[in-house]
């Protein structure tokens, strides 16, 4: 009978400690889906204005080209693989930064977290895939 109690006892000791620690690290996971969200807006922003820029730089090669007769199709496929390599490694490298991250952190809320991953990868899909076909739009524009 004393062994048990004793565990019991533990039990109790544990579970503030417990509390305490899902605190701390929800508000560590917090802070890193917030900052995450933030860079991947920011490094996306910086992504688009770096493409209008190589764009304009290109207007003249871009006009000799259709002059030549390069069909629009082509001259939209063209753009949206160049952006859309621009915009691919940064978004694996923040979205399997992020997901490990945010999945170790879980870990020490009890909770996997898998589901919360697939939200955050998919946020930055999304943002990305937003800010390239804005890109691309942007850079269609004469």
């Amino acid at each position: 009978a004393g062994a048990t109690d004793f565990s019991r006892r533990a039990v109790q000791f544990k579970a503030p400690l417990m509390a305490e620690m899902n605190v701390v690290f929800g508000m560590a996971l917090f802070i890193v889906i917030i900052l995450g969200v933030v860079f991947i807006v920011a490094t996306a922003s910086i992504l688009l204005i770096k493409q209008l820029m190589l764009a304009a730089e290109d207007h003249q090669a871009r006009t000799v080209l259709r002059q030549l007769g390069m069909p629009r199709p082509t001259e939209r496929r063209v753009a949206s693989a160049q952006t859309g390599m621009v915009f691919a490694l940064p978004l694996v490298f923040g979205a399997v930064n992020s997901g490990l991250i945010i999945h170790y952190l879980s870990m020490f809320l009890n909770d996997p977290g898998v589901l919360l991953v697939i939200a955050i990868v998919m946020l930055y899909v999304l943002v990305y895939l937003a800010f390239g076909i804005l890109t691309v739009k942007l850079t269609e524009r004469p």
